[in-house]
């Protein structure tokens, strides 16, 4: 079964919601809860 494609624009979108959001005062983890990513995943 093949996984699904993430594309390179939708990845620099999920990493610049994390920066707006630690701009706010959100940690890493919780800006990647609030947009479902793992913490390992956002490292990755």
């Amino acid at each position: 079964m093949k996984g699904k494609k993430t594309t390179v624009e939708q990845i620099i979108r999920t990493l610049r919601e994390v920066e707006v959001l630690q701009g706010q005062g959100e940690t890493i983890e919780s800006a990647c809860r609030k947009i479902s990513v793992s913490v390992q995943t956002f490292y990755k």
